[in-house]
């Protein structure tokens, strides 16, 4: 079994059991992790500037060919035929006025689930509002067509309400006259049957109109939306491929180590790092 990796907070390297002796000889006030212990000390200690591949390397170089942060071990393994390495303390100037560092905060918020439902449901209160605004219109052209048919009611009303009245008050003037006023009499009885006639003629009219109804055919365009939207959008999953065990910056499985070691240096984190001594430690981390 391989020794037991063993890390110093103080000296900020690995060593195995042997090389951690003749260290605790030395430097006997350093505090020294193991097991799970270790994992989270460098979880916790200047994770942002190590390298995920070389931990505890620290990440000092820039590929400019491939874009990539790198430590010096990154450098020796994966990119020796790399034709531009930059020291990060070179690119990093006047890193705070970039509009890329400046937007990244809305960058990430972005990238986050809650920033998805935010535009799902900014989307739902837009269909909302069209919708609301559609039945509004509609309602408006309901209100338009009854007020109209409602009007044409009532000027027939009217109609009949004057023909009534005006026939009315040539009655009453027809039965005020004495018997010896014939001629106006009988004046007001023409009159009377040409208002009889007006008034039959009017009925007549009325009542061979159709019959004025209001009916509602929906949008076939919406209908069609309506069956064919099922969600509110697309959801586009992004998969990492699988990269070659060659790939620069490749992530291999813990099983893959002894045959990968076989052609390439092993990772820094699993050999001790007391000098030269080449001792390959216990890895209990898991490649992603």
């Amino acid at each position: 079994m391989p020794p037991t990796r063993l890390f110093c907070g103080n000296c900020f390297k690995y060593y195995c059991d042997t090389c951690l002796t003749f260290h605790a000889k030395v430097l006997k006030e350093h505090i020294v992790f193991g097991g799970k212990g270790v994992d989270k000390f460098v979880g916790q200690e200047n994770a942002l500037i190590t390298c995920d591949f070389h931990p505890p390397k620290i990440l000092e170089l820039l590929c400019d060919d491939h874009a990539e942060l790198c430590c010096n071990l990154c450098v020796a393994l994966n990119h020796r035929m790399c034709r531009s390495i930059s020291l990060i303390s070179d690119v990093a100037s006047g890193v705070y006025k970039m509009d890329d560092f400046t937007q990244l905060p809305s960058k990430v918020t972005k990238a986050t689930g809650k920033y998805i439902l935010t535009q799902i449901d900014d989307l739902r209160k837009t269909l909302n509002q069209l919708l609301d605004e559609m039945k509004k219109k509609t309602v408006e052209e309901i209100d338009s067509v009854i007020a109209d048919l409602n009007e044409s009611i009532q000027k027939d009303i009217d109609m009949c309400d004057n023909l009534h009245d005006q026939l009315k008050a040539l009655l009453d003037k027809i039965q005020a006259r004495d018997e010896d006023s014939e001629s106006s009499s009988y004046i007001g009885y023409i009159k009377c049957k040409d208002k009889i006639a007006e008034v039959n003629w009017l009925l007549q009219q009325i009542s061979t109109r159709p019959e004025a109804t209001i009916t509602y055919q929906p949008d076939t365009q919406a209908e069609q939306l309506r069956s064919e939207l099922k969600t509110m959008g697309y959801i586009q999953r992004y998969p990492r491929t699988q990269l070659q065990n060659n790939s620069v910056g490749a992530h291999f499985p813990e099983e893959s180590w002894p045959f990968l070691w076989l052609n390439q240096a092993p990772p820094v984190s699993a050999v001790c790092q007391f000098m030269q001594c080449p001792v390959p430690l216990h890895h209990s981390w898991q490649a992603g």
